[in-house]
């Protein structure tokens, strides 16, 4: 789900009417599992149910904290010479749930869909925190692109052992002897901010 990103650009598709029914004949119609990701502004626990409700076998949360397809479109437009653009990219430039957020709310009314929490994962640490939050697995993008575009891909497998070893020393560390216990076991604290957010959205941690 890319919505905001398609408005935002030059000759972006903004038509969404019929979305979800479009969704749902998809899934209906295709013989593998579909799985729904956003691009970097989260999924609402509003927008999970309509997702789930076509029928789709997982969701992908992608919170804003990673890669930012607003500063992305402000920066083409500005080349552009675009400045109507670039306006409404800055105005949008914060828009989005944090991946913390995003795997909350999911998980408060969906606790059994499969999710992925990406938005901002770089470290082993990272995928340790978004599994401890309630999501099945993580999701890691910018760092292998990073990697793979120079070309040394011997760098992309290092990357890959020292992101295993940061989640085994993140279980080590948290008394878990595997994910099931890291996840079932809520052993995080969350700040202020989420705390105060999830109260406004009648969210129980």
């Amino acid at each position: 789900l890319n919505l905001l990103h398609e408005v935002l650009q030059v000759r972006g598709d903004a038509c969404f009417r019929g979305l979800l029914s479009k969704l749902k004949l998809l899934v209906k119609e295709l013989n593998v599992p579909v799985i729904v990701k956003e691009v970097g502004y989260g999924l609402s626990k509003e927008a999970a149910v309509a997702l789930r409700d076509t029928g789709v076998h997982a969701l992908d949360v992608a919170g804003k904290g990673g890669t930012c397809w607003s500063k992305i479109e402000e920066i083409r437009a500005r080349r552009r010479g675009d400045f109507t653009k670039v306006r409404l990219a800055k105005v949008f430039e914060n828009w989005g749930l944090p991946t913390a957020i995003a795997i909350l709310e999911v998980r408060s009314i969906l606790p059994k869909i499969p999710l992925i929490g990406s938005g901002g994962v770089r470290t082993g640490l990272d995928v340790a925190k978004v599994i401890a939050l309630g999501a099945d697995m993580a999701g890691v993008a910018l760092p292998f692109v990073r990697l793979a575009y120079k070309g040394d891909y011997s760098k992309v497998l290092e990357y890959v052992n020292t992101l295993i070893l940061e989640l085994k020393y993140s279980l080590v560390l948290t008394g878990c002897r595997n994910l099931k216990e890291l996840k079932e076991g809520r052993r995080y604290v969350v700040s202020e901010k989420i705390v105060e957010w999830l109260k406004q959205r009648g969210i129980t941690l």
